[in-house]
């Protein structure tokens, strides 16, 4: 049986897994799975400026989103460590070139644009099946107002 690469999706799994376990009461076990979690992510080469740009297919949004993967694993471990009083942990002696994420603003606005594609999608498939159109939904940005 051929086994497949791991993806920067499995190391998401695989962290929000560890953060979910570590806060449901069972420390050890979390922090095994964000060890886990770490390793999968610099075998990978998430820690490498270059990662973002080779599998973010040239789309700035997914990019930034490869990128702040790798620093939720960062201030995850950073976080636990201090809660911990372990130092020093696990990422903080790793090689990192991968570049801090961008300004909330500037991803959101991405994000907002995505999920507009996204329900402009949904809409034109419910249109075709004639069920309920969606077209006064608002987008993510104005529901806070």
């Amino acid at each position: 049986m051929a086994t497949r690469s791991l993806t920067a999706f499995d190391v998401q799994a695989v962290l929000l897994y560890s953060i979910v376990v570590y806060w449901c009461n069972e420390p050890d076990r979390g922090v095994e799975l964000l060890d886990e979690a770490v390793r999968m992510a610099i075998s990978i080469g998430m820690n490498r400026k270059e990662f973002s740009q080779t599998y973010g297919h040239g789309d700035s949004f997914f990019e930034e989103s490869l990128r702040r993967s790798w620093w939720v694993i960062y201030i995850t471990d950073a976080h636990i460590a201090g809660s911990t009083h372990t130092y020093p942990f696990r990422t903080s002696s790793i090689d990192i070139t991968t570049d801090l994420p961008c300004e909330e603003d500037e991803y959101e606005s991405g994000v907002s644009e995505l999920l507009h594609m996204f329900i402009s999608i949904c809409y034109l498939d419910v249109k075709d099946k004639q069920l309920e159109p969606l077209d006064a939904l608002p987008l993510p940005c104005q529901l806070s107002n």
